[in-house]
């Protein structure tokens, strides 16, 4: 039986013979962890790898023709390695005979939730988790309706497209695809490595020391994502949140005129760190709020409108609103129910990973409320000099 070494090795040659580069420095073993790339000798500077775009597995580089209307990107890459897997001789085959079989995901949300055995310990992430998993069935229904009338796949099953759906989500880069050899690496957001893309290539560079283990960067910025797609929870003591707000003004013109305000300035990332509140967040609530006065005060064309304080009144509701969402971020009994038990849950485990993820949230939430305390007075302080 080929080992899992032997498989990397393989991996490596069918890189390097098609123009791509595997640092000598680097083997893939078994850990706690899983798989894992570890460094065998110091890495000063170095690349870690370089591969071709035309090494990515996606439907262009598959050559299958889909509906990009009716899929996502996401999607269409589910496809092309479902394609690409049923091929007895696909040129992936080096890459795709290192994938993880579908028991490998046995601790993923998506997978506990298909089973029906997702813990029920967290009424917050349980819903959470089946909203994300409609999506999965979406497309696997449309999967199937489009597959009678185009006949690109020879069957779709059910466990397939699960394992092919749990392969792309732990995996692909987006709006890139499926990255050999890239897709070993695991994550930390203490790891300032992260893929770099170009016209002609994908690479990495960095910095290890010998028996490190090489983190990478998927550069994602929201906790919760963390867990959904990837099914762990960040060891980073950083944590980040994303966060949607509702707004009742009453006059609706301006509610009008600063939908389209927001738009215009694509004020998009609206999240929450402990190492303070994300500047797009401040600028939206701002904007949010502003009234028939502040609208007297500021320049409406100004594409920095809401970096800075508008007026006190509008910087006190901004805090105010903050400040409720902080105490919906998680019920109260189910932060208490982690603080008590996650002691009883072996690490690794789903059961861990959900209390783990609720006592980051809340560790977050403190931070956040202290920080507006802080800036708070920081205000006072400086309006009354």
């Amino acid at each position: 039986m080929v080992n899992v070494n032997e498989k990397f090795q393989s991996l490596k040659n069918w890189i390097e013979t098609n123009g791509g580069f595997v640092n000598s420095k680097v083997e893939l073993i078994h850990s706690s962890y899983g798989r894992t790339v570890m460094a065998t000798d110091d890495i000063t500077g170095e690349r870690i790898f370089t591969l071709p775009k035309n090494l990515t597995l996606n439907c262009y580089n598959s050559k299958i023709n889909l509906d990009q209307e009716l899929f996502s990107y996401r999607n269409t890459v589910v496809i092309a390695l479902l394609y690409e897997y049923n091929k007895p001789n696909s040129f992936w085959k080096p890459y795709l005979n290192l994938l993880p079989h579908l028991v490998e995901f046995k601790n993923h949300p998506q997978y506990l939730q298909a089973i029906g055995k997702f813990p029920t310990i967290s009424k917050t992430l349980s819903g959470a988790v089946e909203s994300s998993y409609s999506g999965f069935t979406d497309f696997y229904n449309k999967l199937i309706e489009y597959n009678q009338k185009n006949k690109i796949l020879k069957k779709v099953q059910f466990e397939e497209v699960l394992w092919a759906y749990l392969c792309v989500i732990t995996r692909m880069w987006s709006e890139v695809g499926l990255v050999p050899f890239a897709d070993l690496l695991q994550h930390s957001n203490e790891s300032t490595m992260a893929i770099n893309n170009n016209d002609k290539e994908l690479f990495m560079s960095g910095d290890f020391k010998s028996g490190d283990q090489v983190f990478d960067n998927y550069c994602v910025d929201d906790d919760l994502t963390l867990f959904l797609n990837f099914g762990f929870v960040d060891s980073s003591k950083t944590s980040i949140m994303s966060l949607s707000f509702l707004f009742d003004n009453e006059f609706k013109n301006i509610n009008l005129f600063i939908d389209s305000l927001i738009s215009r300035l694509n004020i998009k990332k609206l999240y929450l760190s402990s190492a303070g509140i994300n500047t797009q967040l401040m600028r939206y609530l701002r904007l949010n709020f502003l009234d028939t006065n502040d609208l007297k005060l500021v320049d409406i064309n100004q594409d920095n409108l809401g970096f800075d304080i508008i007026s006190l009144q509008n910087e006190i509701k901004c805090l105010k609103k903050l400040r409720l969402r902080l105490n919906n971020l998680l019920p109260q009994d189910e932060i208490k129910f982690a603080e008590s038990n996650i002691s009883n849950y072996l690490e690794g485990t789903i059961e861990h990973n959900i209390l783990k993820f609720h006592l980051k949230v809340e560790s977050l939430r403190l931070d956040i409320l202290k920080f507006i305390d802080d800036y708070w007075m920081n205000f006072l302080s400086d309006t009354s000099n």
